[in-house]
């Protein structure tokens, strides 16, 4: 019985988060379409509807998406020199830095 049980746990664990992903992507698609068709109304009545916001209520330009790039470079450069740094002392284990390196440098 209760291996069964254990091995229940990764399947629902996985056929959850399936299902909570789809879902907010419903929830996503659904307000997106309730905004066209209240806007569809507006000018089928001969209103001006208001014009359409970025979701963040910002535009990113390519410069921005650069800038966000070159930081996370080097912060990645920097956090592997830090663990090439701690390699050969007998201070925090390397690989507290050289995961946060990888992840955030590729």
């Amino acid at each position: 019985m209760d291996s069964e049980l254990v091995l229940m746990i990764p399947i629902v664990a996985i056929v959850m988060g399936i299902g909570m992903g789809a879902f907010v992507v419903y929830l996503d698609h659904r307000q997106k379409q309730l905004q066209y068709e209240e806007r569809a109304m507006m000018i089928e009545k001969g209103m001006t509807p208001p014009p359409d916001l970025p979701a963040e209520g910002k535009l990113v330009t390519p410069e921005d998406c650069l800038r966000r790039g070159i930081i996370m470079s080097f912060l990645g450069i920097g956090f592997g020199i830090a663990a090439l740094v701690l390699e050969g002392t007998n201070g925090p284990p390397a690989w507290l830095l050289g995961i946060p390196a990888a992840i955030v440098g590729l």
